[in-house]
């Protein structure tokens, strides 16, 4: 059984690539991902292990930290698919 992906705000729009590529350097920049901890407060880290990587995918603690970050992301870095339709004075910086 294969489990739900994440959902993003971006879901069905044809920005949804740009919006995933977005949150995948992201998650892989480290001034961002500090800052999105320093943020949230959240300090999910993936197991070092194999086994514990196999139970953060067995309880969905790494797809939950994802959709978190992803929110985060839209939120925060790229926005939201309702902005682009705002005058640029009035979308958050």
């Amino acid at each position: 059984m294969s489990k739900p992906t994440i959902v993003t705000a971006w879901d069905e729009h044809f920005m949804l690539p740009d919006f995933m590529g977005c949150v995948h350097w992201a998650i892989g920049d480290e001034k961002t991902l500090a800052a999105y901890r320093k943020t949230t407060g959240d300090e999910w880290t993936p197991g070092k292990t194999p086994v514990g990587r196999m139970i953060d995918q067995a309880t969905g603690a790494d797809r939950e930290f994802l959709q978190r970050f992803s929110d985060w992301v839209a939120d925060n870095l790229f926005g939201r698919p309702e902005d682009l339709d705002k005058p640029e004075d009035e979308v958050a910086e």
